[in-house]
């Protein structure tokens, strides 16, 4: 069982250092070989000679700028400038500084009013009421708390706001100096590893706790989660399937937006958000950092904010920047590392075989189909594996890796792309190159968007157990269309279905070399189309075909083809498989559809079966 070893909190930490501070004691050592970033530099800060303007860099820690501007405002003789980064000088601070100045602090903005850098000169503070009834951040609140005991008569808050950052307060500053608690704001990244990926993992941590986010526990087993306390911390792990909506409030736990936000869309459960009011004013505006994963491609930007990279990174995408993490979790990238490791699921490779055919790759289970067709060697090997996924694929496509470079969220099918090459860049190969891609970006996108419509057994991931259970539905007297109609098992019986688009799961297949062996293949696919049985799949069909018919009738129709088909090329990038001159090549292609359609259509109809 993996162990985590989870940093210490950040929150009771830098609240610890604090008091230590206001109350003249001895700075706890704290240190570790996982210490967050953000604790330095308090510590550092607290460490600094505070004569002859001296100039604090509380980098991208909005904690050690709220806390600190207490400090230094109610420390006499202490003459310092507060700044940070370009963002956390963006971040609120206006609230604290005016109900500071009440008490007699001078505070003066170096730059704009309202927004850090702060030029403070400490001094003696008279005390008194503080009324904050609508505070921008709790931790305004929890800084006036902290320095209320160096203030003569102290600081009596008023406020209509219940927070677990302020009860927290409260403990730190009533309780004597105990163990600091590993951190529950960390956690929330393992809940959404075990929910995305499975597996399960043990946490230093205790239901008992004063950090808010362990509210965590709750949520997570919406999504599949279940934890369990055992002597050695808290084992979570993926038991169930997740609800298809939850409903979360994030007001006291804004730092679990990310990780929960990214479990829900890899799992596709909608999320209903409410209390997200200070998510724009955080290290980054989390919600529209977090929309990415709906919009961008297969790379992410981590915006500089740590709980954005980590949860982009449990979600399976890849960074432009990952230092970013040590700034509350140092350690983070290994210890996952080292957790998929022990995860990943296996996946045997099954590629069934035409009889008397040469496999061309090793690395793979090979199934003579004997004579029998495909779907007999498929339901063959797939019965002899002894993996819960099975990467189904086609001897005649070539991939870059054989094995799977990422760990797949919780699905029953993975539908994987596949790009088509051009070996002697023909004006017909290059024509199936472009509607293949304009295919396979239709494919994965409406796969995207929780309504597949197609995809290819040429390089498709299944989970074993309900493929077998879906063999009756795949219509054996049929010589193909195994994927389309497993497909369309798996949505009837409301399995979960998602695309992968890593780089490294892109198979290739050639494109056939001639006019006549391609509309026999397209005359094939139209064939098993007539015993489809999907709504979806029949009506995306009955449009396509509708517009091609009718373009024949109404030339001013291709025009309206040629844009579906650019819209489709452009999306091709999200999934790596753009290809040069494709918006070119689609201008002849449209051209050509109408007849092309009607060619294939009528072929299939006549021969509703033909050769593998």
């Amino acid at each position: 069982m993996y162990r985590v070893d989870l940093p210490i909190s950040k929150s009771i930490a830098q609240r610890r250092l604090m008091r230590c501070a206001v109350e003249g004691l001895p700075l706890p050592d704290i240190s570790t070989h996982n210490l967050p970033r953000d604790i330095q530099v308090l510590q550092e800060a607290l460490q600094q000679d505070l004569q002859s303007s001296a100039v604090i860099d509380c980098r991208d820690n909005g904690t050690a700028l709220r806390f600190l501007t207490a400090y230094f405002a109610t420390k006499e003789g202490a003459d310092v400038f507060l700044s940070g980064t370009e963002r956390l000088c963006r971040r609120p601070i206006s609230q604290l500084v005016d109900a500071l100045r009440s008490l007699g602090a001078d505070i003066e903005y170096s730059s704009v009013d309202g927004l850090a850098p702060l030029h403070i000169r400490g001094r003696r503070l008279s005390g008194g009421e503080i009324t904050i009834l609508q505070p921008q951040s709790t931790q305004f609140i929890s800084a006036l708390m902290l320095v209320s005991r160096a203030i003569e008569r102290g600081i009596t808050i008023h406020t209509d706001i219940q927070s677990p950052y302020i009860q927290m307060t409260e403990q730190v500053l009533n309780s004597p100096n105990t163990d600091i608690e590993r951190d529950w704001s960390a956690a929330a990244f393992w809940y959404e590893a075990v929910a995305i990926h499975g597996g399960s993992c043990v946490l230093p941590l205790t239901p008992i706790s004063c950090q808010g986010d362990k509210a965590i526990i709750e949520i997570f087993s919406k999504l599949g989660v279940t934890t369990t306390p055992t002597a050695d911390g808290l084992l979570i792990e993926r038991t169930h399937t997740p609800q298809k909506s939850i409903e979360v409030d994030f007001s006291t736990i804004p730092d679990a937006y990310p990780a929960v936000f990214a479990a829900c869309h890899q799992l596709s459960t909608t999320l209903i958000s409410s209390g997200i009011d200070s998510l724009p004013h955080k290290e980054s505006n989390r919600l529209l950092a977090m929309q990415q994963l709906l919009t961008d491609g297969y790379r992410k930007l981590s915006h500089n904010d740590h709980r954005i990279a980590m949860a982009l990174l449990v979600a399976n995408c890849v960074l432009d920047d990952y230092d970013c993490i040590s700034k509350s979790y140092p350690d983070f990238r290994r210890q996952y590392t080292e957790w998929l490791q022990t995860t990943t699921p296996s996946i045997d490779i099954i590629i069934p075989l035409r009889h008397g055919t040469t496999p061309n790759a090793g690395n793979a289970t090979y199934v003579d189909d004997e004579g029998r067709g495909k779907k007999w060697a498929l339901k063959t090997g797939i019965e002899h594996s002894q993996t819960e996924l099975v990467w189904l694929r086609d001897n005649d496509v070539t991939l870059s890796s054989c094995t799977l470079s990422l760990t797949p969220p919780l699905a029953a099918m993975y539908i994987l792309p596949l790009r088509m090459a051009c070996p002697n860049g023909t004006f017909i190969e290059c024509l199936q190159q472009t509607e293949y891609t304009i295919i396979q970006s239709l494919t994965l996108w409406s796969a995207e968007r929780g309504h597949p419509l197609m995809c290819a057994g040429a390089n498709l991931i299944v989970n074993r157990r309900q493929w077998l259970q879906s063999y009756t539905d795949i219509h054996t007297d049929i010589a193909s269309g195994d994927d389309m109609f497993i497909l369309e098992s798996f949505r009837r019986r409301g399995l979960l279905i998602r695309p992968l688009y890593s780089p490294d799961l892109i198979a290739t297949t050639n494109a056939l070399p001639s006019l006549r062996t391609l509309l026999r293949q397209r005359m094939r696919w139209a064939g098993k189309a007539l015993h489809y049985s999907n709504r979806d799949i029949i009506l995306c069909g009955a449009l396509t075909l509708l517009l091609g018919l009718s373009a024949l009738l109404f030339p001013p129709l291709l025009l309206l083809l040629y844009f579906i088909a650019c819209l489709l090329l452009h999306r091709s990038k999200r999934y790596n498989l753009y290809i040069k001159k494709s918006y070119l090549w689609a201008v002849p292609l449209i051209l050509l559809y109408p007849v092309y359609m009607l060619v294939s259509v009528c072929g299939g109809l006549i021969r509703s079966k033909s050769n593998w």
